[in-house]
C-alpha cells in the first residue's frame, strides 16, 4: 500500500474549520505539513482563484509527482 503524506491546508477567515483547528489536527498526522491559505476564506477557489491557485498547484504537482514514480514502479 502506498501512503501519500497528508498536506492539510487551511484559510485565514475559515471560522468553521480555523487555522488552529488544522494545525491540532496535523499534529495527530504522522509527517504532515499545514499551509495557511493567507487572504481566503470557507470557499478559496471561488473567492480569489487566483490566490487559490498559488497555494493548490504545488500540492497537486507533489501528488502527480508522487503518482508518476508509483506508475513507474520506483516507489512501493
Amino acid at each position: 500500500m502506498k501512503r501519500i503524506t497528508s498536506a492539510p491546508n487551511a484559510t485565514e477567515y475559515d471560522f468553521s474549520c480555523t487555522p488552529e483547528d488544522t494545525m491540532r489536527t496535523a499534529a495527530a498526522i504522522d509527517g504532515a505539513s499545514v499551509t495557511i491559505m493567507e487572504q481566503l476564506g470557507h470557499f478559496p477557489m471561488s473567492e480569489n482563484p487566483e490566490q487559490f491557485r498559488r497555494y493548490i498547484a504545488p500540492v497537486l504537482g507533489r501528488i502527480l509527482k508522487q503518482s508518476t514514480f508509483t506508475k513507474q514502479g520506483e516507489h512501493a
